[in-house]
């Protein structure tokens, strides 16, 4: 009980303004990407991971149009 009590608190405590340590990635959006080649698949989890911890070069993120078509996905 005390466990459950200190994850839910450890959860709640976070806001908007603070950075979530994670975030998910569903299998089921897997079928709108599977036809991009492992070179694309690649491109569009660098694109996830530089979009959710604002980790890219510039002002901000710019993503071929290829990938930024599977990036609306997610």
């Amino acid at each position: 009980m005390q466990v459950k009590h200190l994850i839910k608190d450890n959860f709640e405590s976070k806001t908007m303004d603070e950075p979530r340590p994670s975030f998910l990635i569903y299998k089921s959006f897997y079928k709108p990407i599977k036809i991009l080649s492992n070179e694309d698949k690649g491109k569009l989890f660098k694109a996830i991971f530089e979009y959710q911890t604002q980790d890219f070069d510039g002002p901000e993120q710019v993503i071929e149009p290829g990938i930024q078509m599977a990036f609306e996905f997610f």
